[in-house]
């Protein structure tokens, strides 16, 4: 074959394989597709449709700050203003700063998760009727939520399951009418919570407890009103202002808890609402390394209030001592089997799990449960309420160091019978703890030679018996110690001690 006729088959032949491979092997769907994109402010924006879903991503540009928008009583300003009927997922990714009237009247969207936030602002996501789901982690410095920022929202239509969240972790103020007419059976709020604003909640059909944290020093006019289901109300803050016109809670319908003497107290003489003081119950201790346990009050009147300070010594900040917080927290309030309340944002390096909990049945116990163990017990800062709730979630390592100590026999004696000494005669204990040991002898010699058959040592007292006949010298006895442990402390590995009998 020529040189031509050989250019001209290899030529060919790729030709074909390109062909080949251009072209399609079948229909093939199209999952996702941009529709629009730009830049608002200092983030980056994203509205197309995926999967079935319309969707809007907004992410950091340069800022993370969305600008305020204006809204002329139908539509926003906002570059997504004609798809705000449409869009279903709305997702946002390391966004500071919501603007005024940003996603107002977003019809469709079920949820709302921001992390960092520092604002969000007026009207941002009002009348967003569909929303079931909001999960605000503001910045470490805290985060505003300004007013009516989701106003009329959560409209919740399943009459046979109603539910809904609204969880505010590092939010330090709330707005007037920010969540007026939100429908929720699960508000939780964390420590740093310094203001509640007019109305901010008023109108809930579904909330039937509330937690106020410690750090809160305003409930303002209205706050919780005509929210029938209301049932308890939980103030930490002995000195915390509630409004002068007495129409913060509903009297029909809500019972405040709040320590005696308190101007919570006061407030509600004043008004003729109810209430129940929160007397210092001392100390709990709370034992969890064997799985599942319970706490239970006795005293039925105070069982809703038991509930409500469990609830808060767990979700607050910074609540345990050793700066370990847990993974999950849960508790199931209404024994149906599923957890009622939960936390899985104050994740750090712990090894600390409470996991989903099992129905319960008695009424006046809150349960729990808790895998992957952790190491020491945890000391958890009580409020002004109890002086000390401690969590044990497994036990300490045994303390267990062990000695060596000289001791004498007198020779005469020891010709006659058989000589017994106390086990703190050759043994010292460094630290004491009320357990068992287990002491078994290994060697006795004096130089090189073997006198075990002389020495005898009580497995369970530590009593070392010098047999009759042993003659005068210096000996050394090695034993091996083993703890057994207790409810507080593990069992011990082995220690080995050399203690010195002279016999003179």
């Amino acid at each position: 074959m020529s040189k031509v006729r050989k250019r001209l088959f290899f030529f060919l032949l790729a030709a074909a394989a390109a062909v080949m491979f251009i072209m399609p092997s079948g229909p093939k769907k199209v999952h996702a597709e941009v529709i629009a994109y730009g830049v608002e402010g200092g983030c980056d924006w994203e509205y197309g449709t995926q999967s079935g879903y319309t969707y809007l991503k907004i992410k950091k540009g340069t800022s993370g700050e969305l600008p305020d928008f204006t809204w002329d009583g139908s539509v926003t300003n906002s570059p997504w203003r004609n798809a705000a009927d449409k869009i279903e997922l709305l997702t946002f990714d390391g966004v500071s700063v919501i603007g005024d009237n940003a996603f107002r009247n977003f019809q469709k969207i079920k949820s709302v998760s921001l992390t960092g936030v520092k604002r969000i602002g007026v009207s941002a996501f009002e009348n967003c009727r569909d929303l079931e789901n909001v999960k605000i982690t503001g910045d470490e410095k805290g985060c505003v939520i300004e007013d009516r920022a989701f106003n009329d929202s959560m409209e919740l239509v399943n009459d046979l399951n109603p539910s809904g969240t609204i969880s505010l972790k590092n939010v330090t103020s709330i707005g007037e009418l920010a969540f007026y007419e939100c429908d929720c059976d699960d508000l939780v709020f964390y420590g740093g919570l310094k203001s509640i604003g007019n109305q901010a909640f008023e109108l809930n059909e579904l909330l039937e407890r509330v937690m106020i944290p410690s750090s809160c020093s305003r409930i303002g006019s209205r706050a919780f009103l005509s929210c029938d289901k209301l049932k308890a109300v939980f103030i930490s803050n002995p000195d915390c202002t509630l409004d002068s016109a007495g129409d913060s809670f509903d009297k029909k319908y809500t019972t405040l808890f709040a320590r005696k003497g308190s101007k919570v107290e006061q407030y509600a003489d004043n008004f003729g609402i109810k209430f129940i003081a929160a007397e210092d119950k001392g100390s709990f201790v709370m034992d969890l390394r064997n799985g599942n346990k319970s706490l239970i009050t006795k005293d039925p009147r105070t069982e809703e209030y038991f509930k409500l300070i469990t609830l808060e010594l767990l979700m607050s900040e910074n609540a345990f001592a050793s700066n370990n917080t847990a993974d999950y927290i849960a508790l199931d309030l209404d024994h149906d089997g599923k957890a009622d309340v939960s936390a899985t944002d104050d994740i750090k390096e712990s090894k600390i799990t409470f996991q989903k909990l099992p129905s319960c049945s008695v009424k006046d116990r809150v349960t729990f449960t808790v895998s992957q163990q952790g190491k020491y017990k945890l000391n958890l800062l009580a409020m002004p309420y109890y002086g000390k709730m401690t969590f044990i979630l497994d036990k300490y390592a045994n303390p267990l160091k062990v000695k060596a100590r000289t001791a004498t026999v007198k020779y005469k004696k020891l010709k006659k019978k058989n000589q017994t000494l106390a086990v703190t005669k050759v043994i010292r204990f460094t630290k004491k703890i009320n357990d068992k040991k287990k002491y078994t002898l290994s060697t006795a010699k004096k130089g090189k030679k073997s006198f075990k058959k002389y020495f005898r040592i009580n497995q369970s007292t530590g009593k070392v018996t010098v047999k009759k006949g042993l003659k005068k010298g210096t000996y050394k006895v090695k034993v091996k110690v083993k703890a057994a442990g207790n409810a507080d402390y593990k069992a011990s590995g082995s220690k080995t001690v050399t203690f010195t009998i002279k016999v003179k």
